[in-house]
């Protein structure tokens, strides 16, 4: 298994045991200030240490990794943001809400001196949640810091027009898109390739494409292209983070929260899928959405 990348099996170790709530090894640093009906943001900041005296997990290896917690009130419609940030170790972050459902967030990239990792969550039930910070690799110990903002989100942001777009094409996928295949441009090692009549946006790209006799269909929507890597990073996140609130609010499958390195976030139900890509070609950058 590649160094950089965080095993598996300590993923499912948090879910299951590490990340058992429990009263005692809670801290309330990070919920000194909250939204209410005349503030509508709010931010904590605290530095803290994994240290040989925290709670910790213990790998097959023998090996711990030590971890901190912290409770968070949140009140319905605040959408939280967590940044750790640590030049001691490779950082990660598990949030869980109400359900006890768990939302990951870490730095898989090799530990350069400095690692930075963020996590977002928007609530739709008022009430603690419970945020856990650790080390993404075992036996690491040293200073962190966690910052904590909350801005109060109307219901409206969840069915902007981007969103809005999304559930209509997943409203053609219901009929395999026949109500919108246009001229077809392409027919490649069993792939064939249509226009749509409905686009994303009045400047995107959008196919439809049949697999395996027409089993497999799926919409294509290049969204941008030509962009330079700041321009599409941008544009990735901003389309990630939408996706990733429309997912709680729907209690969609999600991958971890997107960060500033992602090239690729998908959420899905048990019909459906929606991923959105960060690609370069050619010392370009495209940024492209594809539901299946």
């Amino acid at each position: 298994m590649k160094k950089n990348i965080l095993p598996l099996g300590f993923l499912l170790t948090l879910t299951s045991n590490v990340f058992a709530i429990v009263p005692g090894d809670s801290t309330q640093s990070l919920n000194l200030h909250k939204t209410s009906v005349t503030l509508n943001t709010a931010s904590d900041k605290v530095t803290a240490t994994l240290s040989l005296n925290d709670r910790s997990n213990t790998n097959k290896d023998g090996e711990k990794r030590y971890y901190d917690t912290f409770k968070v009130f949140l009140n319905v419609n605040d959408e939280v943001t967590f940044k750790q940030e640590s030049s001691k170790f490779r950082t990660v972050l598990s949030f869980v809400n109400l359900e006890k459902k768990t939302q990951f967030s870490f730095d898989n990239q090799e530990f350069s001196g400095k690692s930075t990792t963020s996590l977002i969550y928007h609530a739709t039930t008022a009430g603690v949640y419970t945020l856990f910070a650790s080390s993404a690799d075992p036996e690491k110990l040293g200073s962190y810091t966690i910052t904590k903002t909350i801005k109060k989100v109307v219901p409206e942001k969840l069915n902007d027009p981007f969103l809005a777009s999304c559930l209509k094409v997943l409203d053609y996928r219901k009929n395999k898109y026949q109500s919108i295949l246009g001229e077809k441009v392409n027919e490649k090692e069993g792939v064939h390739t249509y226009l749509s009549s409905f686009k994303m946006t009045d400047n995107s790209t959008d196919e439809v494409t049949f697999e395996n006799g027409g089993a497999i269909y799926n919409y294509n929507s290049l969204l941008a292209k030509d962009l330079s890597e700041a321009e599409a990073q941008k544009l990735f996140l901003e389309i990630a983070l939408k996706l990733n609130n429309y997912a709680l609010s729907k209690d969609w499958l999600r991958d971890p929260t997107p960060t500033p390195k992602s090239t690729l976030f998908a959420i899905s139900s048990e019909q459906d899928m929606i991923t959105v890509y960060l690609k370069q070609a050619k010392g370009t950058y495209s940024v492209k959405l594809v539901f299946n």
